[in-house]
């Protein structure tokens, strides 16, 4: 940043609606953070429930198997 810019942002920061534009620019920035993580949390949320999907018919299949091998350990 150059000397004229640090003293033109100096100038902006001395006019009477500053605190207000700068509040608004904040509340427009939260609201894109905000919309950010809500869609991250959705996509986490659908990966978080076809993992567990996934690991569900993982155990079922490895389950349906299972029995089969105990019975032969068992009459052995």
């Amino acid at each position: 940043m150059t000397k004229r810019d640090s003293q033109q942002l100096y100038a902006l920061t001395r006019l009477p609606g500053w605190e207000l534009l700068m509040k608004e620019v904040r509340e427009r920035a939260l609201t894109k953070v905000r919309q950010q993580w809500d869609k991250t949390g959705e996509k986490l949320a659908q990966a978080t429930g076809r993992a567990i999907e996934a690991a569900d018919l993982h155990e079922l299949l490895v389950g349906y198997e299972k029995p089969g091998k105990d019975e032969e350990k068992e009459e052995d």
